[in-house]
């Protein structure tokens, strides 16, 4: 397969290097499940990287799952192609630190406003929170679809409140909380038993407290649910790059 190479030892480069490299190789089935994957050496010399840019590469597809280490060496385990690669640029691309930040935040302010949601939602809020979970429900196959009814459901959440500087707060850190939610939904998606199913039923959880006016079981689900989002990250963290740009 044709790929276009670069000589550099930057490590991130040449990790989004043999990343390309690698989803292209799943498109393309150059790699099956249970095929071996190259050699480490060999895959440097060929893409002009790194030896320690391909051991990152191959950490980071063993962390979503698509490796399995065997005794006779790295073997393909599933399949899938920018499923993949996608959120491990994410990785690549966000600052530990930075990232924490913003789901520090968020439990700070969405534990609190799931409890406040229950106590104070309003028909209109119950309504919105119920069709954003319903769609939730019928596009459980559409990845993009589906992460952007996360975001939706978390902001709606704050709404219901009917607090207006808990809403601006949560709104002014919309994009960051984007951002780490694509990141964490993909790789506990890729790198646990869970399923968009799993996801589904946690969001469904917290709506029907906030619906009874439960407001403990809110603030405990929420809990719970954040705290998936808080271990991704950490378990993120030893695959990403020395000095790498934040969000």
């Amino acid at each position: 397969m044709e790929i276009q190479t670069a000589d550099t030892s930057g490590s991130e480069q040449s990790i989004e290097l043999i990343l390309e490299y690698i989803k292209q190789l799943l498109i393309n089935s150059d790699l099956r499940p249970g095929d071996r994957m190259p050699e480490e050496k060999k895959l440097a010399e060929q893409l002009r990287v790194s030896r320690s840019g391909v051991r990152e590469a191959i950490a980071a597809l063993n962390l979503t799952g698509v490796l399995e280490a065997r005794k006779e060496g790295l073997f393909v385990r599933q399949a899938q192609s920018e499923g993949v690669v996608e959120p491990l640029r994410l990785v690549f691309s966000m600052a530990h630190e930075q990232v924490q930040a913003v789901i520090e935040a968020r439990l700070a302010i969405e534990i609190q406003a799931a409890g406040l949601a229950a106590r104070r939602r309003e028909k209109c809020n119950v309504l919105a929170l119920e069709m954003i979970i319903n769609s939730m429900r019928d596009d459980l196959t559409d990845r993009q679809r589906s992460e952007q009814l996360d975001l939706e459901f978390h902001m709606e959440i704050t709404k219901a409140t009917q607090n207006r500087l808990l809403n601006r707060m949560i709104s002014s850190v919309q994009a960051a909380i984007y951002k780490t939610l694509r990141l964490t939904r993909s790789l506990w998606l890729a790198g646990t038993a869970g399923t968009e199913q799993d996801l589904y039923e946690q969001h469904q959880a917290i709506f029907a407290a906030v619906r009874d006016g439960d407001a403990q079981s809110a603030r405990d689900l929420m809990h719970r649910h954040l705290a998936v989002v808080e271990t991704c990250n950490a378990a993120a963290e030893k695959f990403r790059p020395q000095g790498v740009q934040g969000l």
